[in-house]
């Protein structure tokens, strides 16, 4: 599903009265998608948790991020609502006049009619055949009967990272003699987690699963989209000649996990505390599932299986003690190895800045947004993702200079944020300066919005405002303070570590002198940082490749140790004390 798409709100049974079905114009001649409207419900949870249009990474109601943005085009009393000063803030006069509004300020009423802009390129990378939209096109495959290409006896296994906003996954054949222990990849892709209707971070999906029915809403739209990988999986796997999916391993933190599993969530501030998973945890449509242990209430089994790559797998040489790894999305998850047997882990929210969302021009990483910057004599030349930009060596091209970029990644927004600093356009407190020296100043002239806020013209369809600015520096203090509590209780120095390892977003097309320019990490310790890649969906992996695995990873799971940073009492004033570059 792609393009414009038309849709109406009814209520959920026609006793409640009419519905307002207005006339389609000669252009959108086509009957237009009904969704299921609930009294009460904002316009974007009504659409982007209906399940039936795609969610993109939201800021969870507070419209800072304006990607709920759609056109009203009738309601059922023939006047549109009036737009809101969050609307003027994020949406042009233009817009405003057609009937584009935030859904995210705006109540859903019976009989509306909507127009929502679905992107062209979906979160979903597929390999080796062409994309199949999860949600448009699967149920409308025909069945596969197991006798007409099941040649093998064997299973193959699927392996998933579900991420807070992004899903990824790899379906691999049974492994083959002299494979050391690995299989084929047979496919392989990435997806938007449908549950970022109700916002892109941990929070705001426990504080909507609070709500009646939520947890059930929640649960319903992740459980649907791992059953369509798992049918699509299970079709190439038997086009390739293998029995089935025999098995499925779902790296996941404790929230997404509890949530899939239908687990007990009490309190909208607390995650469920529990650390590993008896077999019987089944669901319907699924492959036998095997779940990571969860290390404590926000540090996951994504971490864990992050964990058991890096130290379990026999195909790789595991890092020497102590090492740091760090998780980096919309939670950052810490782990300080310090011996085989003995780890300490934190956790601190982020928030979605990293994952592009919350940022007025930001976009999660997807074909054609930008992904770094580069500072060049004539101005500021985005560097953009490719097509295959989640596949190994993927390259970044240079952006036309009259090229509207669907906006920019967390990473290409620290890379903005490094080059504002280096020429003097943005003090170390992240304000902006009009007094910037070098030849790159003119570009960065800061302008004042009619709402009073300051922002910059990027160019290329972008700006970058003080509220972005300020949301990565929430973003480096709370990753700086995170490891330097971990390190201390561990009486431990930076440069005491064999290595960092930054997985998840942070670590995709970042720099080290980006990192070191900001403050994420201390001057000069760059070559100590590794970017391991997905290091979750690579460690669902090998639990899936070596069962017996699973086993050793709970027995040193045992011996790790949470920290709760904000539970010190100096915590506030030390994160303040760290809100600079």
């Amino acid at each position: 599903m792609s393009g414009l798409v038309r849709v109406l709100l009814v209520a959920g049974n026609k006793k409640d009265g009419a519905i307002y079905a207005p006339e389609c114009d000669e252009n959108h001649a086509e009957e237009p998608l009904r969704i299921v409207c609930k009294a009460g419900r904002s316009l974007s949870e009504a659409v982007f948790l209906s399940g039936l249009i795609p969610a993109p990474a939201l800021c969870a109601g507070h419209a800072l991020c304006g990607r709920c943005r759609l056109r009203i085009i009738a309601a059922p009393d023939s006047s549109i609502p009036a737009p809101l000063p969050a609307d003027l803030r994020r949406l042009s006069e233009e817009e405003i006049a057609r009937g584009f509004r935030l859904a995210c300020r705006h109540k859903a009423e019976i009989g509306m009619l909507l127009e929502i802009s679905v992107p062209e390129h979906p979160r979903q990378m597929q390999t080796p055949a062409p994309a199949l939209g999860l949600n448009a096109g699967l149920r409308r495959l025909p069945p596969l009967q197991d006798s007409e290409n099941s040649m093998k006896s064997a299973n193959c296994v699927l392996a998933l990272d579900l991420g807070t906003t992004t899903l990824h996954w790899r379906l691999l054949s049974p492994p083959e003699e002299g494979s050391a222990g690995k299989g084929t990849v047979l496919w392989e892709g990435m997806c938007g987690n449908p549950q970022a209707g109700a916002g892109s971070d941990v929070i705001s999906r426990l504080a909507y699963a609070q709500r009646p029915g939520g947890a059930e809403t929640l649960r319903s739209l992740i459980r649907d989209t791992l059953r369509d990988i798992a049918r699509q999986s299970r079709r190439r796997a038997l086009a390739a000649g293998y029995a089935g999916v025999g098995s499925m391993c779902v790296a996941g933190n404790p929230v997404m996990s509890a949530l899939l599993l239908g687990r007990e969530i009490s309190g909208s501030a607390h995650a469920p505390e529990f650390r590993s998973f008896p077999g019987e945890d089944g669901i319907p449509g699924l492959p036998p599932l095997i779940i990571p242990p969860q290390l404590s209430s926000f540090v996951g089994g994504d971490i864990a299986a992050g964990y058991a790559s890096l130290v379990l797998d026999p195909a790789t040489k595991a890092p020497e003690f102590p090492f740091f790894l760090a998780d980096m999305g919309t939670n950052g998850e810490f782990l300080l190895a310090l011996t085989p047997d003995s780890a300490l882990t934190a956790s601190v929210a982020l928030g979605p800045a990293l994952e592009g969302a919350g940022l007025y021009s930001g976009i999660e990483a997807c074909p054609g947004a930008a992904a770094d910057f580069l500072p060049e004599f004539d101005g500021l030349k985005p560097l953009v993702l490719t097509e295959d930009f989640d596949r190994p060596g993927a390259t970044l091209r240079r952006a036309g200079p009259d090229e509207i970029l669907p906006g920019m990644t967390g990473t290409a927004c620290l890379a903005l944020l490094h080059i504002l600093r280096r020429c003097g356009s943005m003090s170390r407190e992240g304000f902006f300066t009009a007094e910037a020296g070098g030849p790159l100043g003119r570009f960065f002239i800061p302008q004042r919005g009619a709402d009073g806020e300051c922002f910059i013209t990027l160019g290329y369809g972008m700006r970058l405002y003080a509220s972005d600015v300020e949301s990565v520096l929430k973003v480096k203090a709370a990753f700086s303070l995170g490891m330097q509590r971990l390190l201390a209780a561990a009486v431990l120095n930076f440069s005491d570590l064999s290595a960092l390892y930054l997985a998840g977003s942070l670590g995709r097309h970042v720099r080290t002198d980006v990192l070191e320019g900001l403050g994420f990490i201390p001057p000069g310790t760059g070559e100590r940082l590794r970017v391991p890649g997905n290091t979750s969906l690579a460690g669902a992996e090998l639990l899936l490749r070596r069962p017996a695995t699973l086993e050793e990873l709970r027995r040193r799971a045992a011996g790790m140790r949470y920290l709760d940073p904000a539970s010190d009492s100096g915590f506030a004033d030390a994160f303040a004390a760290s809100m600079y570059f």
